[in-house]
């Protein structure tokens, strides 16, 4: 038996002006095109539910598609196909994108069924669980420096050394993904005096607040043969 449609697909979008098409430039919330690509997105998947049920009226405002009748029914879909969590989110960026659209309107029931699918979202993955306390992650990766050879002869156990110094930097000095992948030795790392200082600036950071502080002196010697005058190599 062939799969039925699934609704949520963008492929299964009708042929239409885009969805920004009517959301107002206050609503689109410029400056954090993440947020606002992704409800986009969420409203492009209602509106494909609408076009699989035949529910899709082009003559119909946005507004006056969105009803509790019409959304309890999507929401009730949405539960066969995605975890609460992703549900939830499709649901957020629906009100979100509704909000920028009728701002006229009053959505605060749907605010209220977000609430609600919210206190009972739990994820399928128990993440926490898999969590390890940070002297458990410094302890591996100064076991995994310390394993290796002085110098380093293989490109492997270059990687390994470099992959050793991340997971110590990262259980002591958390970042934002974009910007622990963004350091670079002389220009965001750099050395001054006896010790090492992470400097991000400002126009770097998602909170536009610089970032700067000192490494940890366990890391240090570490780090200096990473980066120092005998930097850690291999050829081949």
């Amino acid at each position: 038996m062939a799969d039925r449609p699934r609704a949520i697909s963008p492929a299964g979008l009708p042929p239409s002006p885009p969805a920004t098409s009517s959301i107002p430039a206050a609503g689109r919330r410029t400056g954090r095109s993440g947020p606002r690509r992704t409800n986009i997105q969420h409203y492009g998947r209602w509106l494909g539910y609408l076009a699989w049920i035949g529910a899709l009226s082009a003559d119909a405002a946005p507004a006056d598609r969105v009803t509790k009748e019409a959304v309890r029914a999507y929401n009730q879909h949405l539960e066969t196909l995605v975890a609460p969590r992703a549900r939830l989110s499709m649901l957020v960026g629906l009100k979100a994108v509704m909000q920028a659209m009728a701002p006229e309107q009053n959505w605060r029931w749907l605010q209220d069924m977000c609430n609600r699918i919210q206190i009972n979202a739990r994820p399928l993955n128990d993440k926490r669980s898999r969590m390890r306390p940070t002297p458990e992650i410094v302890a591996a990766a100064a076991g995994l420096l310390q394993s290796l050879p002085c110098p380093v002869t293989t490109v492997r156990q270059t990687h390994d050394y470099r992959d050793a110094l991340m997971l110590w930097l990262g259980a002591t000095r958390p970042l934002r993904v974009k910007n622990f992948a963004s350091l670079e030795l002389g220009r965001l790392l750099t050395r001054t005096g006896r010790n090492w200082l992470i400097a991000i600036p400002a126009a770097e950071t998602k909170t536009k607040q610089p970032i700067a502080f000192d490494l940890s002196a366990d890391l240090l010697p570490w780090l200096e043969r990473y980066g120092g005058p005998d930097a850690v190599s291999a050829s081949g």
